[in-house]
């Protein structure tokens, strides 16, 4: 997984069916995380046989936030785990995994 190559700590994701978002520690620039995010996710949706052809998959830019306190963080990390509708996929930091129940 990048996080762990790239040494991030990953804090929280929530995949979307058009889009994803997460919370990650690094030290990092925001913006190289976003491009290397968006580079390996091509990556692999290409090596998986997704939208094959597609001239454009991303959108331009991308939320970038840096978050200096414990609060910023847990406040982040609330909104994209539970202010974007029904939960679909989810982590937590510490392996926890939670999936919409069919």
């Amino acid at each position: 997984m990048i996080c762990e190559e790239l040494n991030w700590d990953l804090i929280s994701f929530h995949v979307r069916t058009k889009h994803v978002h997460l919370v990650l520690a690094a030290a990092w620039d925001p913006e190289l995380i976003l491009i290397d995010l968006k580079r390996r996710a091509s990556r692999e949706l290409n090596l998986a046989g997704y939208d094959r052809g597609r001239s454009r998959r991303w959108t331009r830019g991308g939320s970038k936030r840096y978050l200096w306190t414990p609060d910023s963080v847990a406040s982040a990390v609330e909104y994209v785990l539970n202010h974007q509708g029904e939960p679909m996929e989810i982590y937590l930091a510490d392996g926890i995994w939670l999936r919409k129940s069919s």
